[in-house]
């Protein structure tokens, strides 16, 4: 059984979200699959971008975007909002 890290994109309302999760490999046709720790994480991170709340949601990701207009911007909860133009905005706009 191996580990390997990867990046999962949360997308809830005007907010997505990066969150760091560990894929476990695994010879069975469930593979690979998260961890439940993992799995609660990403839980608790889409329940609290619902709530708007992103100081609970920044101790948990590595960042957060606001989606507007197809741009994301990255919003920094603990400083002074700083945008910075994300190049990947096309994967989240619907």
């Amino acid at each position: 059984m191996k580990k390997r890290k990867q990046i999962k994109y949360i997308h809830e309302g005007k907010y997505v979200t990066e969150v760091d999760v560990e894929l476990i490999e695994a010879e069975d046709e469930w593979a690979p699959y998260l961890s439940l720790h993992d799995a609660y994480k990403l839980d608790d991170v889409r329940e609290a971008l619902r709530r708007g709340d992103l100081k609970a949601v920044s101790k948990k990701s590595s960042c957060i975007h606001y989606a507007a207009n197809c741009h994301l911007v990255r919003v920094s909860p603990n400083k002074a909002l700083q945008p910075t133009l994300v190049p990947r905005a096309a994967e989240f706009c619907r």
